[in-house]
Order: C-alpha cells, then sequence, then structure tokens
C-alpha cells in the first residue's frame, strides 16, 4: 500500500465534496509519515497519513528476511478475460448490497506486470481492485517498479503523475527506514502492505466507487528493525470501460484517520462501518 500525504483516512458526511489534494501522495506511511500503500498502500497516496501503531507487538526480524522488491518489471502480461458466470452480467455496472460479514473478493481474470487486472464491474469488483493495488504499491521498495506498477494501475487521465509520485513514495519510505535511496543486490529489507477491512466512501455511481481500505503494514530492515503500522487509505476506483482503475487519492484528515484505525477484530469496528475482507 502507497501513501503521499493522508489520504485514506477520511470518511466525510452524505453531501460533503471530496477535499481537494494538497500535496504528494504517499501509500501507507512508515514513522516519517510516507508509504500508504496503498497501497499503497499505505499505499501511494492512497496509502496516506501518518502511521498509528497496529495492534499486537512485531515480531522479531526473521532469521532470513525476505529479499529485497522484485526488479522493475515492464508492464506486459495477460490481458484480461471475460468473468465466467453471472459476473459476466455486470458488464453494463452493478450496484451491490454487500454483506454484513467478510466480503468475498472476486478474483482478478489477467496479470500484467505481476499485478492481478481484469474486475468485474460492479462495486464488489472494485473493493477488489482496490484491494489488490493497494497491496500491489505497498509491497515494493523498489522506485523503478512501484513506477512500472503505477503505470498498470493507476487511472492516468485522473491520476498522470502517478509514476512519478509513486517512484518518490518508494524513496521516501526508504529513507524513513534508514536505507539508502537506490535497493541494492542481495538487500534484506522488506515491506508488506495488507489490506484487513474496507468501507465505502461513495458509491454514487456505477462507474465511480471511493474505497477505503484499513490496513496493516510490516516493515523490516537493518537500521530500523521490525515496524508494524495500521494505516487508512483512500482509493477511489474509476470504470474506464474495460477495468477499475485507481484514481487520485485524497488526503484524510488526523481525526478521521485516528477514529478510524482500528484493531478489525474489534466490535468497534463493524460499529464504525468496517467490514472484513477475503481475497
Amino acid at each position: 500500500m502507497l501513501t503521499k500525504s493522508p489520504r485514506l483516512n477520511h470518511r466525510p458526511s452524505t453531501g460533503t465534496p471530496r477535499q481537494r489534494r494538497t500535496g504528494p501522495i504517499v501509500l501507507g506511511s512508515l514513522v516519517l509519515g510516507i508509504l500508504v500503500a496503498l497501497v499503497g498502500v499505505a499505499v501511494a497516496r492512497a496509502l496516506s497519513g501518518g502511521p498509528t501503531p497496529a495492534a499486537g507487538t512485531p515480531a522479531p526480524p526473521p532469521s532470513n528476511p525476505p529479499a529485497a522488491s522484485a526488479p522493475p518489471v515492464a508492464p506486459t502480461g495477460t490481458a484480461p478475460s471475460a468473468p465466467p458466470g453471472p459476473a459476466a452480467t455486470a458488464a453494463a455496472g452493478t450496484v451491490q448490497a454487500l454483506p454484513d460479514g467478510p466480503l468475498h473478493l472476486p478474483a482478478a481474470t489477467g496479470n500484467i506486470a505481476g499485478v492481478p487486472v481484469g474486475y468485474p464491474h460492479t462495486t464488489s469488483g472494485a473493493i477488489s481492485a482496490a484491494y489488490h493495488y493497494s497491496q500491489a504499491l505497498g509491497g515494493t521498495l523498489n522506485a523503478d517498479r512501484g513506477a512500472a506498477i503505477a503505470h498498470v494501475v493507476a487511472d492516468s487521465p485522473r491520476w498522470p503523475k502517478a509514476p512519478d509520485e509513486i517512484a518518490a513514495i518508494v524513496t521516501n519510505t526508504r529513507r524513513g527506514l534508514g536505507l539508502p535511496e537506490r535497493a541494492a543486490t542481495g538487500e534484506t529489507a522488506f515491506i508488506t502492505g495488507t489490506p484487513q477491512a474496507y468501507m465505502l466512501r461513495s458509491a454514487a455511481t456505477l462507474d465511480e466507487v471511493d474505497v477505503l481500505l484499513l490496513a496493516r503494514i510490516d516493515s523490516y530492515s537493518p537500521p530500523s528493525g521490525n515496524r508494524a503500522t495500521a494505516q487508512v487509505v483512500d482509493t477511489p476506483m474509476h470504470w474506464t470501460g474495460s477495468d477499475w482503475r485507481l484514481a487520485d487519492p485524497q488526503p484524510v484528515s488526523a481525526s478521521d484517520r485516528t477514529r478510524l484505525t482500528v484493531d478489525p477484530n474489534d466490535p468497534a469496528a463493524l460499529a464504525l462501518g468496517w467490514r472484513k475482507v477475503s481475497a
């Protein structure tokens, strides 16, 4: 998940206009307020805002930490295929009544540059795209890889600077972890962003679904050790005619970020409007 500036942490009341972006995006920030992932999540602007300690105590650094993020990958791969069964009937768009319990996310039908793509034109399809895009954006410490992912998942007319902004967010995240700006061969540092719950910020039309994600961000680097944070991420999804894409995430106010950042297993999460997801 990636984060630019505080983004996925705001849940305005009905009728409140969306707040304009005021700074670079962050996808899931760490100690210095970085990453969103989406995201980042957190998230890229999608995972913005200052970090909040995640519930529980982080595990000690693994004896064999995962290798650094995969090298950059050109945006090539398998184009989405038509979803089978009932999802195929949703080509014109479907506003769904979502369950009160956990939402099982529809699977992607294609893959580009290692990123799952191809989701049904439904509300749950938008949530699934937000989940997987934020997870991809919030799981790299390689700026070039981050830019490549942004080329795949961002709606370029609505977020034209996404590749540059995501690359800058990854670089800032590396600084926050005490790492050099460029990933080195054999680097043992890692970061992962895992969305655990969702909330609809708005779903005014069939083609515009603004999804809030509650994500856990785990990281490790030799200078900073193991860290775990929780992040609320804004992932506004736009239907482009063939798939969902990530539009320019919006800031989340500090007060809403504090109010909405909870343990997804706590009864308070349900009362606030969070619903769990299962991929």
